[in-house]
């Protein structure tokens, strides 16, 4: 297995064999459970703060969330095309959530969440190709 043991290596881990590419598809997932996770937290504030949920509560959010949490359980389990629909799921939210306030809206959560779902798109296919490389040669 490769060593990842690096800080910078959690963001993007090297992968030359079946074990790190499992590894990397397993960090885009957690990327991707991140998102609904936050979400989810940010309406439980809302609920106490506001002694109730606001009517304003955007639907948007709770069917990204829903979304973004079937597409880790995919990612999670070596999918390939979750991976890459939560990564343009995600960049898609982010340039609408950009266009909408003006500006880009947090830097250092969306970079990580990023490249946690990048990291998932390079393992879930590494690891596709190395289970074909291995099926080949028995």
């Amino acid at each position: 297995m490769a060593a990842n043991s690096g800080p910078l290596r959690l963001f993007r881990p090297q992968i030359d064999d079946s074990a790190s590419a499992k590894a990397a598809a397993r960090l885009g997932a957690t990327g991707a459970a991140i998102i609904p996770i936050v979400e989810g937290i940010n309406l439980a504030i809302d609920a106490i703060r506001f002694d109730s949920l606001p009517d304003s509560v955007p639907l948007g959010s709770c069917v990204d969330a829903l979304l973004l949490g079937f597409l880790a359980f995919g990612t999670w389990s070596l999918w390939r095309w979750t991976d890459v629909a939560a990564l343009a799921l995600f960049l898609l939210g982010q340039l609408v959530a950009a266009i909408l306030q003006g500006r880009m809206v947090g830097f250092v959560m969306p970079l990580a969440i990023g490249l946690f779902l990048l990291s998932g798109v390079r393992g879930t296919f590494a690891h596709a190709k190395y289970a074909r490389e291995q099926a080949a040669h028995g």
